[in-house]
């Protein structure tokens, strides 16, 4: 299970001054496409790394690092 998801439902279940997300649905809407994008933005990092430290140095693949960053 994405581990986004379980916290949101967690975030329901807390009482509303505990709540990380606003209660107001195009709040939670902004709030949750900032999520989205920091998530992405993490998995390309995570995906350049491994690319780099995993990959022997004449199977780098520059085309691939170079989506990621985009």
């Amino acid at each position: 299970m994405e581990s986004s998801l379980i916290l949101s439902f967690l975030d329901l279940l807390a009482l509303p001054e505990r709540r990380l997300f606003p209660e107001d649905a195009l709040a939670f809407a902004q709030c949750q496409r900032i999520v989205g994008l920091a998530l992405a933005a993490c998995e390309k990092t995570i995906q350049i790394v491994y690319e780099r430290t995993l990959r022997p140095n004449e199977k780098i693949h520059q085309p691939w690092i170079e989506r990621c960053k985009g």
